[in-house]
């Protein structure tokens, strides 16, 4: 007896002894609870846990709202943005109206996106899912097409008398039937999102109005494209449709029965209902209004108590909104009340079922030690994702779960220095790193920062590194999303291949992918950049597919796991010839042939890499069709990469003369494009030494 006391007061404790103290703890802890707690006790806990349900139905309310709302100016203001760039606001604008329309068909929460204009004229896109609008305006005895999804709606009041004309599509965005109504049945200019921009010049929210020839009830935002003086051009807005709420509110339940309802600022239902508790929230919001220091308050209504919770909504409408939740208490305190008393239940079995409960506390103690093997499990498959720590006043399991949380950092810098496919295949093989290497056909990723000395000699050294430390995360989480293996940081360039340690059939093209969205990441980044008045970092890109030995090279005490060979050179001359042509992306032939018919590319020439005697067939890389629009190419690109193409093609067969035809008309397109430029006068110089 006196040995297990020693063990009690002793700064470390056996596992035999935990168990012990535990024991003992639990049956004064047990009889602890029964004398000492009480019903009011217990009323207490029930309030506060109802409250926090009630706070947290609001909290889910409000997400939904701003999920709603940050979304709806989101997408106003990037077309706003962008809508100077698309050219004419009319339905022949492909891109406006394939903008317009797969907003609505990829964002559930707008039945409305339109563009109006300073003459009164609107084009516009309605999702029909928020409508009853089943049957033609113009012959309401006649329903529309079965397959009707959208409204490509025109208002033009330009004419005399104006013409509105609803075209129905289906969801492929194929036109199925189109109605005209003479005169239009709107005018933009006379629309309250538009009156409310003309006002403010600024992103402007609505009240709440009815709009469409169902008469949906609902808000609206809309935000400004001006010009240099300041004067509209156009307004971009959206409509939300109280549909939505109305549908998420009566499915947003507190407790069992309980219910939110919306508010105006002048108390009246903004969402019309007809649940039993609608008369009560009109009394809990009155009462919140009377004393707004409360928001959660308890109501007795014809006998019977509620739980009331009234807060405000973001001032995110441009007006002030709120949401009332009333709950029976009952519903909380009912299924507490019942547990209060399996509780009592349940201590007064602990006398009897003693051996149970040793049973249950051994099985506790043991679940960190299980725990614990877990993580180690998972560090010797390379998942380091975990944080999981283990807190024991056991001495044996604090020192374990220290030894493994250490392991786990040390692997994780590790993985640092050495690809992490190196490290994951050394840990699930239980391999040691050792020097060797073997051929592979892989593709070589290399970038450089154009003009960076004169940047790093116009920035101190504090202020240049983080903006290198911020450029290189960008581009670094790039290449490892495409599952690039990173070689090595090289000044301002970055050295990185696909195909190993683990092979990728479709390596180039995951290189190309890469380089395509480091390239359009990094106008995202230099806009920021110019926001702040830091440094743009202009990339060029040099890719090529070769076969090199990749592995750990180096000595016995300090190695590398990289790559060696020719198709390294060339890919670094590749980038460098960015410079000569003005391009960003060039890939070699070998690349390029390795990659499929939806990537846009064409051929500027053939270079001779220094130190060798054959020569490279280099590309521009422009895009990818079929892709995410940020690395598509325009159609400009495309046109520009077959008409030079050809031209090239035309050269190298020796027809100078219509090569130079061809080269001249692309000039003539493209006045900006350098490498059109170099082709001519360098067929201008062949011309002089070919005899006529």
């Amino acid at each position: 007896m006196l040995k297990i006391f020693a063990h009690f007061i002793g700064r470390t404790r056996t596992f035999r002894v935990y168990i012990l103290s535990l024991f003992l703890s639990l049956f004064v802890l047990s009889f602890a609870c029964i004398v000492t707690f009480t019903y009011s006790e217990n009323y207490k806990s029930i309030l506060s846990f109802s409250k926090v349900v009630a706070k947290e139905s609001i909290h889910t309310i409000l997400s939904k709202f701003q999920s709603i709302v940050l979304p709806a100016e989101w997408n106003v203001q990037t077309l706003a943005d962008f809508l100077p760039t698309m050219g004419p606001v009319t339905e022949s604008n492909p891109i406006l109206v394939s903008y317009l329309l797969n907003i609505l068909k990829y964002d559930p929460h707008f039945s409305n996106m339109f563009v109006g204009l300073p003459d009164g004229s609107a084009i516009g896109t309605m999702s029909l899912a928020f409508t009853s609008h089943k049957n033609f305006l113009s012959d309401s005895s006649q329903p529309l097409p079965k397959d009707a999804t959208f409204v490509l709606r025109l208002v033009d009041q330009t004419q005399h008398p104006s013409v509105e004309t609803w075209n129905y599509l289906n969801d492929s965005f194929e036109l199925l039937a189109s109605e005209k109504i003479i005169p239009a049945s709107i005018n933009a200019t006379r629309q309250p999102w538009y009156e409310g921009v003309t006002r403010t010049k600024k992103l402007f929210w609505t009240g709440v109005y009815t709009f469409g020839p169902s008469l949906q009830k609902g808000i609206s935002v809309a935000t400004p494209v001006l010009d240099s003086q300041n004067t509209i051009l156009a307004v971009v807005g959206a409509n939300l449709s109280f549909t939505q709420f109305s549908d998420f509110l009566s499915k947003q339940k507190v407790g069992k029965q309980g219910k939110a309802f919306l508010f105006d600022s002048q108390g009246d239902s903004i969402i019309t209902d007809t649940n039993p508790f609608s008369a009560l929230s009109k009394i809990a919001y009155n009462q919140f209004k009377a004393h707004p220091e409360s928001p959660h308050f308890i109501l007795d209504y014809k006998g019977v108590k509620y739980l009331s919770f009234v807060t405000k909504l973001p001032y995110i409408f441009g007006t002030d909104w709120m949401i009332v939740v009333v709950s029976p208490l009952e519903d909380f305190l009912g299924a507490i009340t019942r547990i209060q008393n399996l509780i009592f239940l349940f201590f007064a079995a602990i006398l009897v079922i003693v051996t149970c409960v040793i049973i249950y506390f051994s099985k506790k103690l043991s679940s960190p030690i299980s725990t614990l093997s877990t993580e180690i499990e998972k560090i010797s498959k390379f998942d380091l994702s975990s944080k999981k720590r283990i807190d024991s006043t056991v001495n044996e399991i604090s020192l374990l779960d220290g030894a493994i949380n250490t392991m786990r950092h040390v692997v994780q810098s590790f993985a640092r220095y050495i690809p992490k496919e190196v490290v994951k295949k050394l840990c699930q093989n239980r391999q040691e790193i050792v020097l060797g290497g073997e051929k592979k056909e892989i593709t070589i990723f290399s970038s450089d920062v154009s003009n960076f000395t004169s940047i790093t000699e116009s920035q101190p050294i504090d202020v240049l590194l983080p903006l290198l430390r911020e450029y290189f995360d960008v581009m670094a989480k790039i290449l490892l999303s495409q599952k690039g293996t990173i070689d090595k940081f090289i000044g301002d360039g970055i050295m990185a291949f696909w195909g190993a340690p683990l092979y990728e059939e479709d390596h180039a093209s995951r290189a190309c992918d890469a380089a395509l969205l480091c390239q359009a990441e990094l106008r995202n980044f230099n806009q920021k950049r110019k926001k702040e008045n830091k440094p743009e970092f202009f990339t060029r890109f040099g890719i090529h597919t070769g076969t090199v030995i990749v592995g750990n090279i180096g000595t016995r005490d300090r190695m590398n796991y990289t790559i060696i060979g020719d198709a390294v050179n060339i890919t670094v001359c590749l980038q460098e010839v960015d410079k000569t042509y003005h391009t960003s992306i060039l890939i070699s032939e070998e690349t390029y042939h390795n990659l499929g018919p939806s990537y846009i590319a064409r051929p500027l020439d053939t270079v001779l890499v220094k130190g060798k005697v054959k020569t490279v067939k280099i590309y521009e890389l422009l895009g990818k069709l079929n892709a995410e629009p940020y690395i598509a190419p325009t159609s400009e690109e495309i046109t520009l990469c077959q008409l030079f193409a050809k031209a090239y093609e035309a050269m190298q067969q020796g027809q100078l003369l219509e090569a130079k035809g061809l080269f001249l008309f692309i000039a003539n397109q493209f006045p900006d494009d350098f490498p059109t430029q170099i082709q001519l006068k360098r067929i201008t110089e062949m011309l002089k030494k070919t005899p006529t």
